[in-house]
């Protein structure tokens, strides 16, 4: 079951950024929250929930950066990439 312990990215918010698969997507939270750690995902979500929105397909946005940060050796460095 996912911890959905996060004030960031709920259903509605998932929704809202064009999600179809609130649970899955849950579950890709919780996992970029493990590898990032707390402070780190509270920087990233709210500009990955903006950014997948305005993508084809939110939920596989979701599904293919979950699995791209899984195989990262260097996710800090990543993730100051993206700031």
């Amino acid at each position: 079951m996912p911890k959905n312990n996060h004030e960031i990215g709920t259903p509605e918010q998932l929704t809202k950024a064009g999600i179809q698969d609130t649970k899955q997507a849950i579950r890709n939270l919780d996992l970029l929250k493990d590898a990032f750690g707390p402070e780190g995902f509270a920087r990233l979500v709210p500009k990955l929930l903006h950014t997948i929105a305005g993508t084809a397909d939110p939920d596989m946005a979701l599904n293919n950066l979950e699995r791209f940060v899984s195989g990262l050796e260097e996710r800090e460095r990543f993730l100051s990439s993206c700031f």
